[in-house]
């Protein structure tokens, strides 16, 4: 849909201005002092020391999700009180690559238009192949996931609608037509699954209906796209 409108912001000077530094660097607003913690549940290679995906939840909690390249991704929570969980959720990974191999590799997020979802999924399989995905209610910090342990295609997610997303399976379009798909309705999905339980994302594509116009060798893609939510109904 063309609006015809130009949307862009204003950029701050990292680290000088802006809402969150003035929030953080004010002393009145150091309520909680949440633990350095240490429930990792595996040390191996590098980037076990660093790149995971905080999730700052509305209720003062945050999620965690980690991916150790070559050997497992886990996920654990800082509760409001400031004291930390430990490991809630540990799967395991067979040779993975992280984001020090490469930009383009290792674990990675997508937040829904309404922004009240975080989708953070990372490889099972070398660079791409396989899927291990959370998904995180902003509100509260409940998080479910679920796993497909393809060593074959690559998977990854966009946002779609106002609260969900829809998984694609990046395989070879030479041999039939369409994309292999499932649509994932983070609402229903949060209300039908216990916390920390797992539930289907990635293991019931549907394929045929979006059409790969190319039938030859051929990894069709979809690329994200982040909607202006102000042309929602609130109440849809």
């Amino acid at each position: 849909m063309f609006r015809g409108v130009a949307e862009q912001a204003a950029a701050y000077a990292a680290g000088t201005t802006g809402p969150l530094y003035t929030f953080f660097n004010t002393a009145a607003n150091y309520s909680t002092t949440y633990v350095a913690a240490t429930g990792k549940p595996a040390n191996y290679g590098s980037e076990d020391n660093y790149r995971g995906i905080p999730v700052m939840c509305d209720n003062d909690k945050i999620v965690w999700i980690q991916m150790i390249p070559d050997n497992r991704v886990w996920m654990s929570r800082w509760n409001a009180d400031g004291s930390h969980t430990g490991a809630l959720i540990n799967r395991s990974l067979t040779t993975s690559r992280g984001v020090d191999s490469g930009q383009r590799f290792g674990i990675r997020y997508q937040v829904s238009s309404d922004g009240r979802y975080v989708l953070v999924y990372c490889p099972y399989y070398y660079f791409g192949a396989g899927s291990k995905v959370f998904l995180i209610r902003v509100s509260d910090g409940k998080t479910v996931w679920d796993e497909n342990n393809d060593t074959s295609y690559g998977f990854f997610y966009t946002p779609i609608g106002k609260s969900d997303f829809v998984m694609l399976e990046n395989v070879n379009a030479d041999s039939s037509a369409g994309i292999h798909h499932q649509s994932i309705l983070s609402d229903a999905l949060m209300n039908q699954t216990a916390d920390l339980a797992q539930t289907n994302m990635c293991r019931s594509y549907v394929p045929g209906f979006m059409q790969s116009n190319f039938y030859s060798t051929d990894y069709p893609m979809f690329a994200s796209v982040q909607y202006d939510t102000a042309l929602f109904n609130v109440n849809a």
